[in-house]
């Protein structure tokens, strides 16, 4: 299950009130650190960057806070080139520390039992 829409809604407009992505990219990754996110909610943050290596490096740090890993391919669509969809073809087929493997159990899996 990932985040509420009224929750998601909350996030997207604390990363759209920064100006540039930098800033952004920070709020994001506060937000998937203590949240799992669906697909289409990673895709929807992503849209919310102006440079592809933002778009990139936020689609990389969501991997392991996803909840429906198994759509996660529609995430290519946001990405301009097919360069930034094989580079985060390769880093998610890296595993996860242990750290982030008990994070997503815990906060992913067990908020769903």
């Amino acid at each position: 299950m990932g985040m509420t829409a009224t929750n998601f809604e909350a996030a997207k407009k604390s990363i759209q009130a920064k100006n540039f992505d930098d800033s952004k990219l920070i709020i994001a990754k506060q937000i998937l650190d203590n949240n799992c996110l669906k697909c289409s909610q990673i895709k929807e943050l992503m849209g919310l960057f102006s440079f592809e290596g933002s778009k990139l490096e936020i689609a990389k740090y969501a991997w392991h806070h996803v909840v429906d890993k198994g759509n996660y391919f529609t995430i290519n669509d946001a990405f301009t080139f097919d360069s930034s969809v094989d580079e985060l073809n390769e880093d998610a087929e890296r595993p996860a520390p242990i750290t982030n493997i008990f994070f997503i159990f815990f906060f992913c899996c067990y908020k769903a039992i």
